[in-house]
């Protein structure tokens, strides 16, 4: 034992191939969004589906936060997803949160290090 403080970062959600949507966003916006019928399914995943899809894992994770109190837990997920509609999308304002597969952007890796590196300066300095 080091005397460390252990912080797990919950996955962030897994949305469809942002290059798919990248692609999308090339061609009018108002025609993207007729030929979805007003919504762009493949760039957004409910927040309900990425629950139930995850529930397993976040009870793994809730395990071990039960196993090891200490540890801090860190969960980008309402900075990537609107939770008052219920919606994780590809983008947010314009600006991609995913780069290629599920791995975050820039543009969400600096919006969750915002976030979450005071949290953990400030635990460092516990």
């Amino acid at each position: 034992r080091a005397g460390k403080r252990v912080a797990f970062l919950i996955d962030n959600p897994t949305l469809p191939d942002p290059t798919d949507c990248m692609e999308r966003r090339v061609m009018k916006y108002w025609l993207v969004r007729a030929l979805a019928s007003g919504q762009e399914t493949n760039c957004t995943v409910s927040l309900a589906d990425h629950l139930k899809e995850t529930a397993d894992y976040l009870q793994m994770v809730q395990a071990l936060k039960a196993a090891h109190p200490d540890m801090l837990v860190l969960d980008p997920t309402p900075l990537l997803c609107d939770e008052a509609h219920g919606i994780c999308s590809i983008s947010e304002n314009g600006r991609f949160l995913y780069s290629y597969g599920d791995h975050v952007s820039d543009t969400a890796g600096t919006k969750i290090a915002r976030r979450f590196i005071p949290e953990l300066t400030a635990d460092a300095l516990r």
